[in-house]
């Protein structure tokens, strides 16, 4: 039986890749080949691992180009301006003006804390 030391990574790769399509279990196919069953285990454990490595980081990289990709913003065209000025409401020295399609509902609490400041 050889030892651990005494193999090549490419040749426990093609032990592992045999024992996948044999079907067998590893302590059936592990006398095959002279190695303990817990060995190809772990090397297949191992080699899974490192592919999910690698396309993790291939996937990692995939996802930083998209987010570095160039995305076009264009601003929404300006509401047509309906008949007469925008809203302009003047407390003492302050002046608002508060321009069409404001919401009424930000307009009411703006209202409440000018209200409450007095």
């Amino acid at each position: 039986m050889k030892t651990s030391n005494s193999i090549s990574r490419a040749e426990r790769v093609a032990q592992v890749r045999a024992w996948t399509a044999s079907g067998l279990s590893a302590a059936e196919f592990a006398p095959q080949v002279g190695v303990a069953p817990s060995t190809l285990a772990w090397w297949r454990w191992k080699l899974r691992r490192e592919r999910a490595g690698r396309s993790g980081r291939r996937q990692a990289r995939g996802r930083a180009k998209a987010a570095l990709a160039f995305v076009e913003i264009t601003p929404e065209p300006a509401a047509a301006a309906g008949p007469g000025v925008p809203l302009e409401l003047q407390l003492a020295d302050v002046t608002l003006r508060i321009p069409e399609g404001f919401e009424e509902r930000t307009l009411a609490r703006l209202l409440q804390v000018l209200r409450s400041a007095r």
